[in-house]
């Protein structure tokens, strides 16, 4: 045999006439099955010692007369020493014979002997080929399971995993072996098992599929997965297990998303616009005739204290206003330019230096000068890492700190914001870039801060992320794509 063929049976097809006594019966000393090639190589693809008492002739007959061994469908008889060989033909290739090679010390083999030998050589030949059918055909049908994208499972009627194909290491890094024999409900997400378990039982007992819908199904991985379970029944009919099918739409689901938020966003901004246009035109007018009258004087002090009042509660409505139009203007791109990431969050360290509200809060900053030259909103990512800024201060009760970091990773620049506040909820992150969400509702908070953020980051093609631990404290980090080098100077540009 040339190379390792897994579908080659010659030491099953020796171990199996061994068991059978077929060669004690023709009283052989030594067998072998040999591959020689029209160049003259042999190979000898397994062979057995029945009795030792050939000892190392074979090996000096192959060296001596190996040549002599034709590659036609006709039987030889050699002899060597008191050792007798017969060569049986088993098939021909264009390229190579395949034969089995019989060796009897003291005297050849009988006729009837041979003729044995000959029945029982076409039968496992004609075995072999049938055997090797089945293995191409079981390894297209695993390569076929193998190339579809989907993750596939198959369970037995107890749950536990008896196959499963390559894309589950793709998909969510686990190993296959890691689940064969495994029962598949101990290996899922907790937070699905029920579910799981409930489908399944429904497919054992009806027969029917079932679909598990959108899930996390496996611990440890943030992949979703579309899932559906459907019976598996064998020739006769009979049901035997299921089969698991999942498809990972994480990216489809967020795409979706976006989208979903994308028209929201457009609705919003046209209705903010209006709104925010019609109240500020009577604000307007009350800020104008509450300050003319505390400018004509002759007010008791009690009258002033509410004058007062009405332009500072005035004041607060006219920010949420500006905040408003922000958010009506902000699908509107302003024209980006050359700026320096570094020099924006300086800026804004310094604004917030002086906005801290009495609280004792160190800024820790730590930016990377080689971060090169952006081209994004200058004034947008100032106002929106300054609305980040703000929040952390906010979270901060009395003392913390505040850490501005700046790095430049191979491809991007990352920006990370983090405070020593009081932490958000689990439950809360996914709400906090919707706007009029806000988690200090009870302070005063607008909703708008995180949300018109996201809207700038999102136009300069940045994503953001917000970690947060109770208690401990909230990170926010924004990453920057960086844009291509351009060829120096002499080089040429190549495209696809």
């Amino acid at each position: 045999m040339l190379f390792h063929d897994p579908s080659c049976r010659a030491e099953v097809t020796l171990k199996e006439n061994h068991a059978m006594g077929m060669y004690r019966l023709c009283q052989l000393d030594w067998v072998a099955i040999c591959t020689k090639t029209n160049q003259g190589a042999i190979y000898i693809d397994a062979q057995r010692d029945e009795t030792g008492a050939a000892g190392d002739i074979p090996q000096r007959f192959l060296d001596q007369y190996g040549h002599e061994l034709t590659c036609d469908d006709g039987m030889q008889l050699f002899q060597m020493e008191d050792c007798y060989f017969r060569k049986i033909p088993i098939r021909r290739d264009a390229s190579y014979s395949v034969f089995a090679l019989y060796c009897r010390k003291g005297e050849d083999i009988s006729p009837a002997n041979l003729e044995w030998l000959q029945i029982c050589s076409e039968l496992k030949y004609a075995y072999t080929l049938l055997n090797n059918e089945s293995i191409q055909e079981r390894d297209l049908s695993e390569n076929i399971v193998d190339s579809i994208e989907s993750a596939i499972v198959v369970l037995d009627l107890t749950g536990k995993v008896v196959s499963c194909n390559g894309n589950i290491r793709h998909m969510f890094g686990i190993g296959v072996n890691t689940l064969l024999s495994r029962n598949f409900l101990t290996c899922i997400n907790p937070a699905c098992r029920d579910a799981f378990s409930e489908c399944f039982q429904r497919i054992t007992q009806l027969g029917q599929r079932q679909l598990l819908g959108d899930i996390v199904l496996f611990p440890n991985t943030d992949r979703i997965v579309n899932a559906t379970l459907s019976p598996l029944r064998n020739s006769k009919g009979h049901l035997v297990g299921g089969v698991l099918v999942g498809n990972d739409v994480t990216s489809l689901r967020s795409m979706e998303h976006e989208l979903q938020q994308s028209k929201q966003f457009s609705l919003l901004g046209q209705i903010s616009a209006g709104l925010a246009h019609d109240v500020k035109n009577p604000l307007m007018n009350i800020n104008g005739c509450a300050g003319a009258l505390l400018r004509n004087g002759g007010l008791s002090p009690e009258h002033q204290e509410l004058l007062n009042i009405i332009l500072h509660e005035s004041g607060r409505i006219n920010n949420v206003i500006e905040q408003m139009l922000s958010f009506g203007n902000i699908s509107v791109s302003r024209k980006p330019s050359a700026m320096n990431l570094n020099d924006v969050l300086d800026n804004c360290v310094r604004i917030i230096n002086r906005q801290k509200n009495g609280k004792q809060i160190d800024m820790d900053v730590a930016l990377d000068p080689s971060i090169p030259t952006l081209i994004a909103d200058n004034g947008g990512l100032q106002q929106a890492f300054l609305n980040v800024l703000i929040n952390s201060v906010e979270a901060i009760q009395t003392s913390g700190t505040i850490r501005v970091c700046s790095r430049r990773l191979p491809r991007t620049a990352q920006v990370s914001i983090q405070d020593t506040g009081c932490g958000i909820p689990p439950e809360k992150i996914d709400h906090l870039f919707k706007p009029y969400y806000s988690t200090k509702a009870r302070n005063g908070g607008s909703g708008l801060g995180l949300f018109v953020a996201k809207r700038v980051f999102d136009q300069s093609k940045a994503i953001v992320s917000i970690t947060s631990e109770q208690n401990i404290g909230t990170t926010v980090t924004v990453t920057f794509p960086l844009p291509e080098p351009l060829p120096a100077e002499g080089e040429e540009c190549h495209g696809i």
